[in-house]
């Protein structure tokens, strides 16, 4: 069946929205962990990573690269600090499954910064007030016995806010034999960043030991426009069926 001009425009209008939103969208990913153990740019998926070595407070990455290779304007600074920055030995080659997505390289799941008992703070600034930020998470320990289980909370601080618990590790938490998180990430979405700082703060926190190994951050359009464009295509739908009608 031919869909009418005046029907078929307005739909249009809505399907570019949301094709130019997915388009403008940039992601960046970041391994936390020691220099002898860095993600490689490109990735076995063709990604570009940034890597933080230092856990120490003040320590900063300036101007984050995407995962084409171009430049976000959004640095990261830890301000406060974390216990240390994972293994000195060499880690070993984990495995994650697809459900982490483009986290899911040995590198950044075999590598970690941690706290112990405490909270420590990462923030991203210079960031686009007429922009949201999605984060993906990762935090994983290879590790049995006691404790059980491990768990951290993430917790995502900008104009709004958002947190996610996660267990990183425990005894056969990713199947028999995996003593590590290899498929879950701590997924926290649409965080608009502070007014005055033009910032978001992270937060990883634990009552005993948790873990930061790498944070996806997709960077959006403002929710606003996509909806704005999606009212005045409705509007314009709505409209012409009543002029069809009268």
């Amino acid at each position: 069946m031919k869909i009418p001009p005046a029907i078929l425009a307005p739909l249009i209008a809505i399907a570019t929205a949301f094709s130019l939103a997915s388009a403008s969208a940039q992601v960046i990913l970041i391994d936390f962990g020691p220099a002898g153990n860095p993600t490689t740019s490109p990735d076995v998926n063709g990604n570009t990573w940034n890597n933080h070595f230092s856990a120490s407070a003040a320590s900063t990455l300036t101007d984050l690269k995407t995962t084409g290779n171009a430049s976000s304007l959004i640095n990261l600074t830890i301000t406060t600090a974390f216990g240390a920055n994972g293994p000195s030995e060499t880690p070993p080659a984990l495995t994650g499954t697809a459900s982490l997505g483009a986290l899911n390289v040995s590198t950044a799941l075999s590598d970690f910064f941690f706290v112990n008992n405490t909270t420590a703070t990462v923030t991203f600034s210079g960031l686009d007030l007429t922009k949201t930020y999605s984060f993906a998470i990762l935090g994983s320990r290879d590790a049995a016995g006691s404790p059980a289980a491990r768990n951290t909370t993430y917790t995502l601080t900008g104009a709004n806010s958002g947190f996610q618990n996660l267990q990183t590790t425990g005894t056969d938490l990713g199947g028999s034999g995996v003593n590590y998180n290899n498929s879950t990430l701590a997924l926290i979405p649409s965080i608009v960043p502070n007014a005055i700082t033009s910032s978001i703060t992270l937060d990883v926190t634990s009552a005993g030991l948790g873990y930061l190994n790498a944070v996806q951050i997709t960077v959006v359009p403002e929710p606003t426009t996509l909806g704005l464009v999606l009212a005045v295509g409705l509007f314009t739908l709505a409209g012409s069926r009543r002029r069809k009608t009268v």
